[in-house]
C-alpha cells in the first residue's frame, strides 16, 4: 500500500520553511515528507515544492484564527 501524504504535514513543512527563509541567506525550495509502514517496513518519499501561494493562505487563516480569538 501506498500512502499518501498528509496534508497538515504539508503545512507543517512549509511553515518550517517559511521561518527558515525569513533568517536565512540561502532559500529552500522543497523537501521530503518520509513515511514509514511500521507493518511492512516499507518507506515512502514524497518531494514537496514549497508553495508561496499556500504559505500565503496559512497565514491569512493565522491572522483570521487571531482575530476571532481576540475579537471574537
Amino acid at each position: 500500500m501506498k500512502y499518501k501524504t498528509i496534508e497538515h504535514h504539508i503545512d507543517q513543512f512549509h511553515s518550517y520553511v517559511y521561518l527558515r527563509n525569513k533568517t536565512q541567506d540561502t532559500k529552500i525550495e522543497k523537501g521530503l515528507l518520509v513515511y514509514m509502514d511500521k507493518s511492512s517496513g516499507n518507506i515512502y518519499e514524497y518531494e514537496i515544492p514549497y508553495d508561496e501561494m499556500r504559505m500565503d493562505f496559512l497565514l491569512d487563516k493565522v491572522v483570521v484564527g487571531i482575530s476571532l480569538f481576540y475579537f471574537g
